[in-house]
């Protein structure tokens, strides 16, 4: 149960994360002044949400049939099929809301201008910064939906079929813990500051 709902989480970190994407792309300067608040809004957004799917994993886990294991078993030992369907369109529903403001976000940093930042090195520097982040994110985001928005999909329509998905449920999982950590390493290697906070200890481990 709470590795299904984990993976909603993922989902759901996306979708905060295009919304992000797509406020600093609307209105840099904006983004740049309030840029605290439109995080800390995220995030506790983010906290809420997770603190809703943890209180939903413990009642689950508490009014299950005897002798099930919930804390980390597969969620067909748990739940109905019309409910794991349920969880799975919500899922694939938010992965595919993210894309559509991803896509809304790339159309505007192709044609991005930073004139209004011209007058200070400063914004320069920061508006430089969160284009290539930007840049950082869509390419995760096609990754996301390769790897794994398209298998959900495919393996929503199989097991319609067939009814035989604990293949497909061991594969989802991989790819879904995969992913974050193949994001999370971009997003690293990509900024400067962040790499250099991880190559330069490294190195000097390096010369002992």
């Amino acid at each position: 149960m709470f590795i299904e709902l984990s993976k909603i989480m993922e989902a759901v970190a996306f979708f905060a994360l295009s919304i992000d994407r797509l406020t600093f792309l609307s209105n840099p300067l904006f983004y740049y002044q309030q840029q605290r608040k439109i995080q800390a809004i995220i995030q506790a957004l983010l906290t809420i949400f997770a603190i809703l799917t943890v209180t939903w994993t413990i009642y689950e886990t508490l009014t299950a049939p005897s002798l099930v294991s919930t804390g980390f078993c597969i969620i067909s030992e748990v739940l109905d099929r019309v409910t794991l369907h349920g969880i799975e369109f919500i899922r694939i529903s938010i992965y595919l809301s993210a894309i559509f403001l991803y896509g809304i976000a790339f159309r505007r940093l192709k044609w991005f201008r930073n004139k209004e930042m011209m007058e200070s090195e400063e914004m320069q520097l920061f508006v430089t910064s969160q284009v290539y982040y930007t840049k950082t994110i869509l390419i995760s985001i096609i990754a996301t939906s390769l790897f794994v928005i398209a298998p959900i999909t495919y393996s929503e329509i199989y097991t319609l079929g067939n009814g035989d998905e604990e293949k497909m449920e061991y594969y989802l999982l991989f790819v879904t813990i995969w992913n974050s950590i193949i994001v999370v390493a971009l997003i690293v290697w990509r900024q400067a500051d962040l790499r250099s906070a991880f190559v330069l200890p490294i190195r000097r481990l390096n010369l002992f």
